[in-house]
């Protein structure tokens, strides 16, 4: 496996100007729907797919269980217990490395119990 140390020095427009082990050169970035395509002279085209950053998980039953993405704090529940539910309605807000997130309804139901609390830190998968 190849290391390289890489420094960005500027991004302006669709440019950005990056330091590879101590010689800069410019790369060209395009967006294209769900693609990133990024260009430079030397080494050639290189396209991405992009992704959700946290995708939601699916649940492989339908048993309304959430879970925390990765290691988390527990930074507001929005939630009560017994409290009605619409599909997309925002449950708890997370906070994981110094980024907030929302775990929001799969679907419409009723809140049956929370097994959190705010302030606490959960696992992934918890």
């Amino acid at each position: 496996r190849t290391r390289f140390f890489l420094r960005m020095i500027e991004f302006k427009n669709e440019r950005v100007f990056i330091e590879i082990d101590g010689t800069a050169s410019p790369f060209h970035i395009v967006q294209k729907g769900n693609k990133i395509h990024i260009h430079n002279t030397e080494f050639g085209v290189i396209s991405l797919d992009l992704q959700e950053h946290y995708p939601i998980q699916k649940l492989e039953n339908d048993s309304g269980n959430y879970t925390a993405p990765m290691r988390s704090l527990i930074v507001k529940i929005v939630v009560e217990e017994g409290q009605k539910i619409k599909a997309n309605q925002p449950l708890i807000v997370l906070n994981s490395m110094k980024m907030e997130s929302t775990i929001i309804a799969h679907k419409k139901g009723t809140v049956q119990e929370i097994k959190v609390t705010e302030g606490q830190t959960v696992a992934s998968s918890h």
